[in-house]
């Protein structure tokens, strides 16, 4: 007995060694094998010097041609001032890639959608039950991170129990009368489009939609609405589109759950924002935490480096609903996201030819390409570079960068979202009373990298600045971070005041009118001097996107507070920019086109033919001098041949440009900048001849011009873009009679209300006087006419004590969120908190 009891012992006791043998065993095995795919993975691919392999030839730093026996790729990195910031090609092709083995490692970097050879994918190439590793066999319905955070970055909270900025308090009564046109236009509206957005497996339009009947007092609607959402699961995106546009769904979705909840207290509006939050979060799943903005949600290559051509305030607008979120769930994972765009925004502040003014487009990878010259001393060993496969399915070498690689050369007022890179900062602060970007203070390791002389030469590049001339040399340009503090209130005032002094202008025309132009610019720092000359060019066009700047402008002031004289500009220039919005609305008869104009300026008025000065003390000429319209002189200058037209390019020779104005910098160490404009830029936008005009009526010639019917004070309209159901005026209607109480405001809003819906009823008036409501050229109605135009509207004619900016803030889509009111005693900054 005592035997068997033994033997019993000892086999339990065996049995127990040999299982955790087999597990250490699997362990093992395991590690090692990934670690061979790893080894292989290099080994396949990489290739060594021969004198049997054709030699490319390439293009090395200094621009020489040269031939090199060399590792991996590169690129002509010379800026062309075109939209797209990476035209530069692969001058010889490698072996492509096998995506399906070499993705699980190596991530993609890839200029746009456009050219995304992962995108050659179909949905029925996956299956729910595969269990192949093969990425193209991957279900994206479950998803795995691959750049998990190490350490997360918490809400900065304001515990300091003190309000936050407050706005004056406006008291203005219901107009009635006007509010039962607003609801009779959105049940017309509603009844007409809703049907078919109730069929959207995933409806982005009703969510957009749902804060709107909440304020309207659709109780019924609202709750069917409520009802619908309730049975759809948001953890992924039940739609035949591949390509999800991340901001949009921010925006439109997040944004509607989180303002209906608000509004309503209804639980379920939360857990919705909560499921549609966690999908978000897949597209800021990239080695550098910046979101793929176009996410490929259905392809099986989302081992990827953000699209190096990434829409900057699109980016930006994801930040305050996300941060809203974290507010919400006490979850930080939803503003660790945002808050790497907002570090990247700041890194790049001052690196820009025009400080603080952000073009559109960026380079949100954050990659500096390795040259073959670089490659060939060994900098690709080095820490920050991460190899991977372009779009060429060819490896290169991506050294990560702590801002944006490079950017486009072009300010686009036409693009809707440009205004949210400085809307977010200010209504950030608004939502949190903490400035975020003020804590983001250089640390000890930037400092070291960006100075030690064995450290990638990235940084020193001017390729980030657009420079074009061979003979300017490389400069530091993270080190300016270092000499003084850049916060939310620094970067907002100094890209208003260049916006006002640089992009302003009065056209020619026989009402006075302050627009707001598109800008390129083309940087040259000249070492001898520290100087970096920005030359700009402007088009001249009205955009009606740019009559949201007022908005921008009236909020962001009362946010970030200013002296005297800075709030008297931003007043006035809100007050003649609307004015001339509405004013250029009602000439359209309600319709909105981008208009192409003459500057009101002629440069023999002002100086020589080849220069235009003014000091820093004179008044810029831009927005001051200007001359009414002339017929006589509009016919002289085409006869003559003024209107020649003109590529996007700058020409090579400084002794075109003319208006110079400098800019003096307190900072010694930081180089001085002066803008030169284009001589006679008023006739480089378009192409004008005596074949284009009626010389004897003094019209445009029907033969001839596409729109004789304009006066001839405009040169053209572009109805391609032509609106009539848009927020972009409404909203600084409404922004300045929330902010100034004046009913002048009122009044011009009832009276463009008019104009619109005659207008709307010309255009679609059917059999028996039965119309319909429609965007311009379009048989539907978007989801912003009810999100933001009828919302804004409906707002301005409330009783203006309820939903004020001092309770809550506006979306960039035009939700409301809720603004702290301030409670307790201390102040906490932001943290990192390692996740575990």
């Amino acid at each position: 007995m005592k035997i068997r009891s033994t033997l019993i012992h000892f086999f339990r006791r065996l049995k127990s060694i040999l299982i955790l043998c087999v597990t250490i065993s699997l362990l093992f095995y395991y590690t090692f094998q990934n670690e061979i795919d790893i080894l292989n993975s290099y080994a396949e691919n990489e290739y060594l010097p021969s004198i049997n392999i054709h030699t490319p030839v390439l293009v090395d730093d200094n621009h020489d041609l040269i031939s090199h026996n060399e590792l991996g790729t590169h690129y002509d990195s010379t800026n062309d001032n075109t939209e797209n910031i990476h035209n530069s090609k692969l001058k010889d092709s490698q072996p492509k890639v096998n995506l399906d083995e070499k993705n699980k490692y190596f991530p993609l970097l890839i200029p746009s959608p456009d050219v995304d050879p992962s995108l050659d994918y179909h949905p029925e190439d996956f299956s729910s039950s595969s269990s192949s590793s093969s990425p193209s066999q991957i279900n994206p319905l479950i998803y795995k991170e691959k750049y998990p955070v190490l350490y997360e970055m918490s809400l900065p909270i304001d515990t300091s129990g003190k309000l936050g900025p407050q706005f004056p308090k406006i008291e203005s009564d219901r107009d009635e009368e006007m509010l039962d046109q607003l609801r009779d236009i959105m049940r017309k509206s509603w009844d007409q489009q809703s049907p078919q957005w109730m069929n959207d497996p995933w409806p982005i339009h009703l969510i957009d939609s749902l804060d709107t009947l909440y304020l309207m007092g659709e109780t019924e609607k609202f709750q069917t609405v409520l009802d619908l959402l309730s049975e759809v699961d948001f953890k992924t995106p039940y739609t035949v589109n591949q390509m999800i546009d991340i901001p949009d769904l921010v925006a439109r979705g997040l944004g509607g759950f989180i303002s209906a909840y608000e509004l309503s207290g209804k639980e379920i509006l939360l857990v919705k924002a909560k499921q549609l939050g966690d999908f978000v979060l897949r597209a800021f799943d990239t080695p550098n935490r910046l979101p793929v903005i176009k996410y490929p949600w259905r392809s099986p290559y989302n081992n990827r480096f953000p699209y190096k051509e990434t829409n900057l305030g699109s980016m930006m607008k994801m930040t305050v609903e996300m941060t809203k979120l974290t507010q919400l769930s006490s979850d930080n994972k939803y503003f660790d996201a945002i808050y790497h765009t907002l570090q990247y925004l700041w890194e790049t502040s001052s690196e820009l030819p025009v400080k603080s003014l952000f073009p559109n487009v960026v380079d949100a990878s954050g990659c500096k390409l390795l040259s073959n010259h670089e490659l060939s001393v060994g900098k690709h060993q080095k820490d920050q570079v991460m190899k991977s496969i372009n779009e060429d399915l060819t490896f290169v070498y991506c050294h990560q960068l702590r801002h944006f690689a490079n950017f486009s050369t072009t300010v686009s007022v036409d693009d809707k979202d440009y205004f949210s890179i400085y809307d977010s900062l200010s209504k950030l602060y608004a939502l949190t009373n903490v400035d975020i970007l003020h804590s983001m203070q250089p640390s000890s390791d930037i400092i070291s990298s960006s100075t030690s002389d064995d450290s990638i030469d990235e940084d020193n590049s001017s390729g980030s600045l657009g420079v074009q001339d061979s003979d300017i040399s490389k400069r530091d340009l993270s080190s300016i971070h270092k000499l003084k503090i850049i916060d939310s209130k620094i970067i907002f005032h100094e890209a208003m005041e260049h916006i006002i002094k640089l992009m302003a202008f009065k056209p020619s025309a026989p009402m006075d009118l302050t627009l707001i132009s598109n800008l390129n610019t083309n940087a040259l720092y000249r070492p001898a001097t520290n100087e970096l000359e920005v030359q700009l060019r402007r088009d001249f066009k009205f955009q009606p996107e740019s009559c949201q700047l007022a908005a921008t402008l009236l909020y962001g002031n009362k946010i970030f507070t200013s002296d005297d004289t800075q709030d008297a500009t931003y007043s006035q220039m809100s007050t003649d920019l609307v004015e001339s919005c509405y004013a250029l609305t009602k000439q359209q008869t309600g319709l909105m086109n981008p208009i192409s104009l003459d500057w009101g300026s002629d440069y023999t008025e002002y100086g020589s033919d080849n220069e235009v000065t003014s000091s820093e003390e004179e008044t810029d000429v831009t927005i001051s001098n200007n001359l009414p319209f002339n017929d006589n002189r509009k016919l002289e200058n085409i006869l003559v041949g003024k209107y020649v037209g003109f590529e996007k390019s700058f020409p090579m020779h400084n002794e075109v440009f003319a208006s110079k104005v400098k800019e003096s910098n307190l900072n010694s160490e930081e180089w001085k900048r002066s803008y030169s404009y284009l001589y006679n830029e008023q006739f480089l936008n378009v192409k004008l001849n005596s074949m284009d005009i009626d010389m004897d009526k003094k019209l445009w010639n029907p033969l001839h011009h596409e729109h004789s019917e304009l006066p001839l004070w405009i040169n053209g309209i572009d109805e391609s873009k032509e609106t009539i159901l848009s927020p972009y005026l409404i909203k600084s209607l409404f922004y300045l009679h929330s902010t100034t109480g004046d009913s002048k405001w009122r009044q011009m809003a009832k009276d463009l209300f008019e104009i619109s819906i005659y207008k709307i009823k010309e255009m679609n008036m059917g059999p028996k006087g039965v119309w319909k409501i429609s965007e311009a050229g379009q048989e539907n109605i978007p989801s912003y006419w009810f999100s933001q135009t009828l919302k804004y509207y409906y707002l301005l004619f409330e009783d203006s004590s309820k939903f004020s900016f001092n309770d809550y803030i506006y979306t960039n889509n035009g939700h409301l969120l809720s603004r702290p009111k301030g409670d307790s005693s201390n102040s906490k900054a932001s943290t990192k908190k390692k996740v575990v």
